[in-house]
């Protein structure tokens, strides 16, 4: 039994951390006095996965899936076919890989009882996209710094980190679509840029020094933490305010 207090009034959703079990009434309205969940035992009957090249030949070869940065390999089945465990499903940072295609962002928003009939993944031919990473200053190159890339539908599907070499360049192989490049280095401003991996080969990246901001501002005797928030239309910065209500903003762009 649990207690939730103050609730607002409205549609609300029950979710169990249990992935062994299902809410067969998982939405409820409140006001109401008592809520009665009633759960069943999950049925973990893997999901089959329809798979497509470009040519739309048939698809046998090596299948991996990337979740939360750690890659596992989906193997084939003694029916030729692919299945993917339901515990995968609605995971946003999950993405499938095979040799010579681009990656396949699976999507946030999948739940197993609208997929009967299998899930499709359409492979297209990846590419591969060199970036240089340069000092806006004098276009000095930028060694053993950090490159992300993202995919998926929202653009949030981390696929890989990694450094530049000492000539400040770093390739990035089997992307497809669009897809999210963002660079961190010390003492620099950040840098975050869209881009289509059909439309792009070779991306030059130069890294500005960033600005700074400080302040101080007086806080109320019952405030015991605070944070000073800087923000434009693509971009949001936040700092604690210090117990003096000193803050401090560093390489902002």
């Amino acid at each position: 039994t649990h207690e939730l207090l103050n609730l607002i009034h409205g549609s609300y959703n029950a979710i169990l951390n249990d992935q062994n079990l299902k809410i067969k009434n998982e939405t409820f309205q409140i006001p109401i006095d008592t809520v009665v969940l009633i759960a069943e035992p999950e049925k973990n009957v893997p999901v089959k996965l329809l798979v497509s090249t470009p040519n739309k030949s048939v698809f046998s070869g090596n299948l991996k899936l990337w979740v939360l940065g750690r890659c596992f390999e989906i193997p084939r089945s003694e029916d030729g076919n692919y299945y993917l465990e339901p515990k995968y499903l609605g995971i946003s940072s999950a993405a499938f890989e095979a040799d010579g295609y681009g990656l396949v962002a699976m999507g946030p928003d999948l739940k197993k009882e609208n997929l009967t009939n299998g899930l499709i993944i359409n492979f297209n031919k990846g590419e591969t996209i060199r970036v240089k990473v340069l000092d806006d200053r004098d276009n000095s190159p930028l060694s053993f710094v950090s490159v992300n890339i993202s995919i998926g539908k929202f653009l949030d599907t981390n696929i890989g980190t990694m450094p530049t070499n000492e000539r400040g360049e770093v390739l990035f192989t089997h992307l497809s679509g669009k897809f999210i490049l963002e660079i961190d280095a010390i003492n620099y401003a950040p840098y975050r840029c869209e881009f289509v991996a059909e439309e792009t080969k070779d991306i030059i990246v130069k890294l500005v020094i960033g600005g700074g901001l400080k302040g101080q501002l007086t806080l109320d005797e019952n405030t015991t933490s605070a944070n000073a928030v800087l923000s434009s239309k693509n971009s949001y910065y936040s700092v604690i305010i210090a117990a003096d209500g000193k803050f401090e903003f560093v390489n902002i762009p």
